[in-house]
């Protein structure tokens, strides 16, 4: 289900924001036009992805708990390979606002 996440306003270069919708955590990233929606929560011990660090030139964010790497492509952990990849949600921008494909989360 698409979802309306934030207005381009709100969102600061390279700096996660974090937002829940429904049961889940999400963060966004704006780096240039570019607008990425991935899980908030590392899949090692569900540190707060959203509180990461984010490397603009990478397209990367980073856990701030145990400095696991995300890319915000296609969620794949880039320092632990066998590492379950974070949930990437495909992004569209309409009239300055954000909207994600988001389902809700597996039990």
């Amino acid at each position: 289900m698409t979802q309306f996440l934030c207005t381009l306003a709100e969102l600061n270069e390279a700096t996660p924001k974090q937002l829940r919708v429904g049961d889940r955590g999400i963060a966004v990233v704006r780096i240039g036009d570019e607008i990425y929606a991935i899980d908030a929560l590392c899949p090692h011990w569900a540190g707060p992805l959203g509180e990461g660090e984010v490397s603009a030139a990478r397209r990367e964010i980073t856990c701030p708990w145990h400095r696991f790497r995300f890319s915000l492509r296609d969620g794949r952990c880039v320092v632990a390979t066998k590492r379950p990849p974070v949930a990437c949600f495909p992004v569209r921008v309409e009239d300055g606002c954000v909207f994600a494909a988001i389902p809700a989360k597996e039990r």
